[in-house]
Order: structure tokens, then sequence, then C-alpha cells
């Protein structure tokens, strides 16, 4: 019994169970030779994302069933292959030095990889949001001299003003510019004054919808767009959305004034961007007279007591706390020691926390 076992498996030597080496181009299930599945053998891809974030690309030994795409890892231990894919895709590759660092190596167009012992390699796929040709882009990639190919789509977020930062549960009203009065007049804000103006950053879907960005948008900066209107200023250079929202404060040093002849009004615009022209929007129109409105100051909705709103920033720019006070300076808790940039509505300071 025990020759013929030994025969049987010298003859199995380099005999392929089942799959052929390629992408995992859809979600799968790891398995052995026997067919039963692996401990943590599933995988399931994240093929949308944002610009500049890296996608993970599995390769190994994969074939179709009745159940599914199935992955045998065993099968492409020690093959080499070579990937095949559209620019402007890069790929890259995770390199640990002996302190577990971990860096990222881009791939040479039609270099050869080789599948280590676990059977399965993983690359990184990416597309730098500044080469994205549309708000939503789509690629392939694959195995060389493979059929199959896994298709993945990257966004470029996009932005609008908002009338205010909604409460919990509800939805942004998106606005281009002041909104006249009943009569058809605008509201004047006095030149000089501090108005709050709101943005959304949004998530392109798929079918052509818009959803909030959060998690993946945090971060993000704001700057001041090319067509802003001379001697309009932002206060703050460094704001940055937080689960999709972001508050900019600006100020006219000239008057803007509206007519009711609509050809001799004169109002403002301002304009936004970020990451270099990635995304921008404009509020316009825009009204500031020396007898307008004193101090507009809008404050989100969240804010039913009065409210500011209140950011701190470790020293390196990183939002570590926010939300609204009703106070002059916001109650800074649970915070490591160190020293913190404070913003309260237009006001500045540095708290040391000891």
């Amino acid at each position: 019994m025990n020759k013929i076992l030994c025969t049987l498996a010298a003859a199995l030597v380099g005999y392929s169970f089942a799959g052929e080496l390629n992408v995992v181009y859809t979600d799968a299930i790891a398995k052995d030779t026997m067919g039963v599945n692996l401990p943590d053998g599933k995988y399931v891809l994240h093929t949308y994302a944002m610009g500049g974030q890296l996608v993970p690309v599995y390769i190994s030994s994969v074939e179709e069933s009745a159940s599914g795409l199935e992955i045998y890892p065993q099968e492409a231990a020690g093959r080499q292959y070579s990937l095949t894919y559209e620019l402007p895709v890069s790929v890259y590759y995770k390199v640990s030095d002996a302190t577990g660092y971990d860096s990222f190596v881009k791939l040479k167009l039609d270099e050869t990889r080789t599948i280590g012992t676990s059977g399965i390699d993983t690359v990184y796929a990416s597309v730098d949001m500044y080469d994205l040709p549309s708000v939503v882009s789509s690629y392939k990639i694959g195995v060389a001299g493979k059929e199959k190919t896994l298709e993945m789509s990257f966004f470029k977020p996009q932005i609008t003003f908002v009338e205010q930062i909604p409460a919990a549960g509800e939805s942004p009203k998106a606005i281009r510019g002041q909104i006249p009065k009943e009569d058809g007049s605008y509201e004047e804000y006095h030149t000089g004054s501090v108005l709050d103006l709101f943005l959304a950053i949004l998530k392109p879907t798929k079918d052509g919808t818009y959803d909030l960005c959060t998690e993946e948008c945090n971060g993000i900066n704001v700057y001041k767009g090319h067509m802003t209107s001379a001697k309009v200023e932002f206060l703050f250079e460094d704001a940055q959305f937080n689960d999709g929202y972001a508050t900019i404060s600006v100020r006219a040093s000239k008057d803007y004034l509206w007519n009711s002849d609509a050809s001799l009004s004169d109002p403002a615009t301002v304009a936004v961007m970020i990451e270099g022209d990635i995304a921008e929007a404009a509020y316009n129109p825009l009204f500031f007279s020396e007898s307008g409105v004193e101090s507009i100051k809008k404050t989100p909705v969240a804010s039913s007591l009065g409210a500011r709103k209140f950011v701190v920033m470790d020293l390196q720019g990183r939002v570590v706390q926010q939300g609204f006070t009703t106070e002059a300076e916001p109650v800074v808790k649970n915070l490591a020691t160190g020293t913190y940039v404070v913003r309260v509505g237009a006001k500045v300071h540095r708290v040391n926390v000891k």
C-alpha cells in the first residue's frame, strides 16, 4: 500500500490540481489541494478607490467554479509572472527592512516577479489623482498572456459650497452664491466683516450619483482659487475637510455693490480648490458695502445655542479635536502633553498641555 502511495505521489510531482496563474479578478476563496477552504482564505476585492490610493492586487493560481473564483496558493509558489496594465496606472510592491519599516517600490513595466512560499503575491495599483482624465476612470490589470483581468476604478472627489453644515442625519443643501430676497435684492455684508462659508466634499459613484466623502477625504486641504476677486482674502489658508465638510472664513477689503440694474452690479467671487485644481468650486454673487450688515458670521446648524466651531491642531497641522463651543475658548480635554494651536471662529491661540 505504501509503495502504491509513493508511486502515486511521484507521478503527481508538477501536476496542477486546478487553476492557472493570474490576478485574482473577483472575490475568491483560497483552498488547499483537497478543495478545503484555507483559514482566513476569503479575498474580498477593493476595486473602487480615490486617486492616489494603493489598491491591493493578488496574483496566484485561480480557477472558476460553480461557486465562484477559487485560489490554489500551493500551485503558484515559486512561479514567475509579469503584469500588463493600462497607463497611467502605476504598480508597487512592498519592501520591509530589518526594523519592520515598510516602503513601496515602483514595479517596472514588464518586470518579472517570483511568487513566494505563501503562494499569493500582493502588489498595489494606483493612479495619481492628477492623471485621472475624468471624475471616474476605470483601468484593467492582468497577468501577461491571460484573458481575464481585474478592473478597478479611481475617482476624483468633487467639492461644492453648501448653505450650512447639517445636523447628523440631514443632507446638505448645495448653493452657488447668495440667494436673493423675495423682492430680488441682495443682502450686502459689511466691508471688512468676516463671513464663514461652508463646503462639502463629494465622492462620485459608479452609477453617476454622489455621496459625502468622509474618511477617505479627511485631511484634504482647501486652497484659495485663482478666480477669487481681488481684495477678498482668506483668513485661514489651512482649512481642510473633516467628516465631509470644511469651513472657510473670508473678508473683503473693498466694496462689492449690488444694483437693481444687473449690468451695474459688482459682485465678488470666492473660488476654492483642492490639491491644485483637481476640483474647484465658486461662490458668486457675494456683496459687500460700508453700510452693509455688520459682522456676519454664519453658524452651522449644530449651533442651536450660538455655539462656534473650534478646531485643535498639533504643531504639524493635524486636527486632533474639533466641535462646537458656547464659550470664548473651547474646553480642550484628553490631550497628550504638548503645544497645540486652537482656532475658535476667527481667533487663533496656542495652548500648552502639561
